[in-house]
């Protein structure tokens, strides 16, 4: 929200002790704009006129709300929050939720004034399945989007969220799919096969790692010349592009959630 609504970050780093609620996830961020409609006159409101905090609230509630889950560079949710920027988008990115706490994601998320969380997954699935549960629904996320997360997620957040998790892979599935096949493990998969074509999908999550419906599909020709870098970068643009182009219509109603 920070992102969209500059003036609102304005008063956040300016009124540190009460947006550190919104920003440590103690309170949800349309708690925090709501709290300071109703109470205008008795917060610090500096920087920030009532009339921008109620701007911002009529404008976050046409927004396709979007909560994103990366364990490495999260290359799509960076894309997407730029689509978001540029106003191609019509949505709100609220929260990013690592595995890892060395995730360049989080770094990129704090940089752009989203809320960013680590939840450890390593000896501890069922409690951290209930942590990532708590803060997607805390955040009111419309829909989940994994961009990179490598983690099975557990049954609760699965069931809170039936049809509404999207993950993208890098191949077209259901070839080229299954436990440990990510990332350059799949480029190389398929030039070893001497595949003509490979691409990106994007599907439903469930409990099984790239086994959920599939909502989208885009194909990328390999060439003879081809190495796992060349491919994986073509394969990469190509996943962006799908990603952005799946949520523009879902957030334009042409496609309705739950999928």
């Amino acid at each position: 929200m920070l992102a969209l609504f500059p003036e609102f970050g304005c008063w956040v780093r300016q009124n540190r002790r009460l947006a550190s609620g919104c920003k440590g996830g103690k309170m949800r961020p349309s708690d925090c704009v709501v709290a300071l409609i109703e109470n205008p006159y008795q917060l610090p409101l500096k920087g920030v006129s009532v009339i921008a905090i109620a701007s911002i609230n009529e404008a976050l509630m046409d927004k396709l709300v979007i909560a994103f889950l990366a364990s490495n560079n999260g290359t799509s949710f960076r894309t997407v929050n730029e689509a978001i920027r540029a106003n191609t988008v019509n949505a709100a990115a609220v929260v990013l939720v690592s595995n890892r706490a060395s995730s360049a994601a989080l770094a990129y998320a704090e940089a752009n004034g989203i809320p960013s969380f680590h939840i450890p997954t390593k000896d501890r699935e069922a409690e951290a399945d209930k942590q990532l549960r708590d803060t997607l629904v805390a955040y009111e996320a419309e829909l989940v989007i994994l961009s990179g997360y490598l983690k099975k997620l557990g049954p609760l957040t699965l069931a809170a969220f039936d049809g509404r998790i999207l993950n993208v892979h890098p191949g077209l599935l259901p070839k080229y799919g299954g436990l440990g096949m990510y990332g350059r493990r799949v480029h190389q998969a398929v030039l070893d096969n001497r595949e003509t074509e490979t691409g990106a999908t994007i599907h439903l999550v469930d409990g099984e790692y790239d086994h959920g419906r599939t909502v989208a599909t885009t194909t990328v020709q390999i060439h003879p010349d081809d190495s796992v870098l060349s491919l994986e970068q073509r394969v990469m643009v190509a996943e962006c592009d799908l990603f952005t182009d799946l949520i523009r219509r879902i957030s334009i109603g042409g496609l309705r959630l739950p999928l």
